[in-house]
């Protein structure tokens, strides 16, 4: 949706394009296992230098100027991504 409303527009720019919230890697992982079905062993290791420990793409100015506003959660947006490249790979 946020691509046709650039499209649309006559501004230019880079835009963050995100949900607004914040999720860490684990809950990440753990919505990608939830929606696919898939879990995979975790391996902890330590940080690397220059890791960015917490961040949150600040979508206001997309919402400012396109009038952006996300239309699902992360779970509902992963959830039918993996229903749409199922349906690709396997064809009825």
């Amino acid at each position: 949706m946020v691509n046709i409303l650039a499209m649309k527009s006559s501004v230019s720019g880079v835009f963050n394009v995100a949900c607004g919230t914040q999720l860490d890697l684990i809950q990440l992982l753990e919505i990608i296992a939830d929606v696919s079905g898939i879990r995979v062993p975790v391996e902890f290791a330590q940080a690397a230098a220059g890791d960015v420990r917490h961040s949150v793409a600040d979508i206001s100015v997309a919402w400012e100027i396109l009038g952006y506003v996300p239309g699902c959660l992360v779970r509902e947006g992963l959830g039918e991504t993996v229903r749409w490249f199922t349906r690709v790979e396997s064809p009825q």
